[in-house]
């Protein structure tokens, strides 16, 4: 606020002493700063709670706000909270997880489908081909309310995340198993 719009709040008893260089000239001038802090952070608010423009220890935050803090456990904590080696199988980078809370609601409206289920896949993980055979084994037996999910060979050190993903994203009753698909330099 600027000392005048200040000024204007104030009764009328003070406004008629206010001169330049008295002690209520010096005093609005005052409180004018004080504000300036919390007004500069409201007035851009939006940034903090877009996910792609938050500060990195804010992420952790909005994620919780979205359901998504399910993902990590007691020894798996998310980005930027500590308490995580950098190679840890299950480890949710900020920027995938900062793709994971933009997505959150289109997420949620799928969760328990395979549609839903494979875009989780790709955005939590950043790899693309997953795939999901419903009511077979990864013999090819029948078997009903079971599927199965096969993974690019790239996401095989993604694999206790994509497991964590299937197990919270998969309707209950159903049971599923993980396949590799073949490496695509493999096949060349």
């Amino acid at each position: 606020m600027k000392p005048n719009s200040i000024e204007a709040l104030l009764p009328d008893v003070f406004r008629r002493t206010l001169e330049p260089g008295t002690p209520t000239s010096a005093l609005l001038d005052v409180m004018a700063a004080m504000q300036a802090p919390a007004e500069a952070l409201l007035g851009r608010v939006d940034e903090t709670f877009n996910p792609y423009r938050t500060p990195d220890r804010f992420v952790d935050f909005l994620a919780t706000w979205v359901d998504l803090d399910r993902l990590w456990t007691a020894h798996s904590k998310p980005y930027g909270s500590g308490g995580r080696e950098p190679g840890q199988n299950n480890r949710i980078d900020s920027g995938r997880l900062r793709e994971l809370i933009a997505h959150a609601s289109y997420l949620s409206q799928w969760r328990g489908t395979v549609k839903g289920m494979l875009l989780f896949l790709k955005v939590a993980t950043g790899f693309q081909g997953f795939e999901i055979i419903e009511g077979k084994t990864r013999d090819n037996t029948q078997k009903p309310f079971h599927f199965v999910v096969r993974i690019p060979a790239a996401a095989k050190p993604k694999l206790m995340l994509i497991k964590t993903i299937i197990e919270q994203e998969k309707p209950v009753y159903t049971t599923f198993e993980i396949d590799y698909l073949p490496d695509e330099a493999e096949g060349e």
